[in-house]
């Protein structure tokens, strides 16, 4: 619940702030920034959110921060890409699903295959004001390790964009009303570090070797038990595997859901979530600053608002968006590892299946179109 509330509150103030610039005091010079606030304002949001990210799941790499691509779907389940698929019948990737990946190397090359992504990417003097040459650090570490404070940095950034804003006219709404969206900033910040107490604070080492010795100690003991009050080897036998393999799974299990955001390919997808994040945002920024929109009173709101032009810097694709990229002119360093599903329209959304047979409620479907036909 923590990670949808910092996202949604980030998506609130994208709301806000691109809604009250629509408000500036002497209607020239002002407004015609307005389009170059919106796109950086979105941008360091996008960052920042991406930031969060990455601290999260202890990723201190920044090229592993690429340019959006709008419409390319992440998976939400790695371990359906068709090269996964690929190595189904490999001991690598059996390795992988039964075995927890707890070592430093492994998670750093699944950070590099799956980078998250920044709307407008990520520029060089961003990079440099990022401390790219520093690992970040939790408890252990301490807070003298610089790459650990670049969400506090970029937040910065953010209040800074905002200031200068309403310093240059813009952002003309009434002093209470604005701050409300330091208070929805603030509040995703508060998210986040309830997030980070889950990704730094671990799980009491003494605890976790008590537990680990009980259960050598229990998997030693079960087989000579069982060979002393089963009388059949076999069944014996099938008896121990059961009970210890039982609690050596749900102590697999305990160490996976210690880390969320670690220890692929149980943990949250945050990537796909950067990248819904990265829609949600574009698509608040284009709706409010457009000519045509709400369509029904549009004429309306831009005769009371004075709004001769869009002050968006996109065009406004309500339905068109993903139709209109022609994947063949991307790059593929561009892309990444995980973007491999294109979006599927809403006619063939409706036509693919699955399972077996029809469901109760696809002959509730079908019955209804018959009687409706009639």
């Amino acid at each position: 619940t923590d990670v949808q509330t910092m996202t949604g509150k980030l998506v609130e103030s994208a709301v806000q702030i691109c809604t009250y610039d629509l408000v500036t005091d002497d209607g020239g010079q002002a407004r015609e920034k307005s389009k170059d606030f919106r796109r950086a304002f979105i941008h360091l949001l996008s960052l920042m959110h991406a930031l969060m990210c990455q601290y999260l799941r202890s990723d201190w790499n920044l090229e592993n921060i690429c340019t959006h691509v709008p419409g390319k779907h992440p998976v939400q389940d790695s371990h359906k890409l068709p090269q996964v698929k690929k190595l189904v019948f490999s001991g690598a990737y059996w390795h992988t699903i039964l075995c927890l990946q707890t070592t430093q190397h492994a998670q750093e090359i699944y950070n590099n295959l799956t980078p998250l992504l920044v709307v407008g990417g990520l520029d060089a003097e961003e990079k440099k004001g990022l401390y790219p040459l520093m690992d970040g650090g939790d408890l252990y570490i301490g807070h003298l390790a610089p790459a650990a404070v670049r969400v506090e940095t970029c937040y910065a950034w953010l209040h800074r964009l905002i200031l200068a804003r309403w310093k240059a006219g813009g952002l003309a709404v009434p002093p209470p009303v604005l701050s409300r969206t330091y208070q929805v900033l603030n509040d995703a910040l508060n998210a986040f570090n309830l997030l980070r107490g889950i990704a730094d604070i671990p799980f009491p080492f003494p605890y976790s070797n008590a537990i680990i010795l009980i259960l050598m100690i229990y998997t030693l003991t079960v087989p000579l038990l069982m060979w002393i009050w089963v009388k059949s080897a076999w069944f014996g036998a099938l008896l121990a595997f059961i009970a210890t393999f039982t609690y050596w799974t749900l102590n697999e299990i305990a160490r996976d859901l210690e880390d969320p955001f670690l220890y692929e390919p149980n943990d949250l997808p945050l990537v796909r979530m950067q990248f819904l994040f990265n829609e949600r945002i574009l698509a608040i920024e284009r709706e409010t600053g457009s000519m045509e929109r709400p369509p029904s009173q549009s004429a309306l709101c831009n005769a009371w608002l004075g709004q001769n032009g869009p002050m968006s810097y996109q065009t406004v694709e309500s339905h068109g968006l993903y139709e209109q990229i022609d994947w063949s002119s991307v790059s593929q360093s561009d892309t990444y590892f995980n973007c491999t599903v294109n979006p599927k329209k809403a006619v063939e959304r409706l036509r693919s299946t699955r399972g077996f047979g029809s469901t109760i409620f696809k002959k509730i479907q079908k019955d209804l179109k018959l009687r409706n036909s009639v």
